[in-house]
């Protein structure tokens, strides 16, 4: 809720989701933020599977058959690779290929297109990337995203990590962090007695 009045607030179209390393969380937070998103009325939700070293929307959601985001890369019109997920208003671009010499790629006009075609789609856009700290490849697409959403996990994000994180991101707009594994349930147990 949040983060999309944030997004409204500042007329942001499209979001970035990064995290400081692997296994905090990011691919399952942007599943869900699009999940949640496309359930809203009328909120068409492109979710774009960007981390070209570890793309794993598809597995988490049982999809097989998947392999369009490069084609879309390379020049195929969108609507060629999106993939409609149920009968929600939530569209996919996903991808099963580990792609050599991808912070280039995602700092080059075949990224531009990209995200030029998805904007024209409409709706609301969530770009899962690698990890900050793992390849260059956010800090070479962050200026095609709005905004970005930064994932990280109690007892796993070192505060090194943390802080190297925060001087990348100084230049983009960061719509919030979210804390994953947290074992602060104590509160709103006792809130709900």
């Amino acid at each position: 809720t949040q983060v999309v009045q944030k997004m409204r607030a500042n007329g942001w179209r499209s979001i970035g989701v990064t995290a400081t390393k692997g296994g905090e969380g990011k691919t399952l937070t942007a599943i869900n933020l699009a999940l949640s998103l496309a359930n809203q009325p009328d909120q068409d939700v492109v979710l774009v599977d960007l981390d070209l070293h570890r793309h794993t929307v598809a597995t988490y959601l049982g999809i097989e058959d998947h392999g369009e985001l490069l084609d879309v890369l390379d020049g195929a019109p969108l609507n060629e690779g999106l993939i409609q997920y149920g009968d929600r208003r939530l569209f996919m671009l996903l991808n099963d290929t580990r792609v050599p010499n991808s912070s280039e790629r995602l700092a080059g006009p075949e990224a531009a297109n990209l995200v030029e075609q998805v904007r024209g789609f409409g709706g609301i856009a969530i770009y899962d990337l690698p990890p900050l700290l793992y390849a260059d490849d956010y800090l070479a697409f962050s200026s095609q995203v709005d905004c970005t959403l930064l994932v990280v996990s109690e007892g796993e994000t070192e505060r090194a990590e943390l802080l190297r994180a925060k001087e990348l991101l100084n230049e983009t707009e960061l719509v919030g962090i979210v804390l994953n594994k947290s074992k602060e349930r104590a509160l709103m147990e006792s809130y709900y007695y």
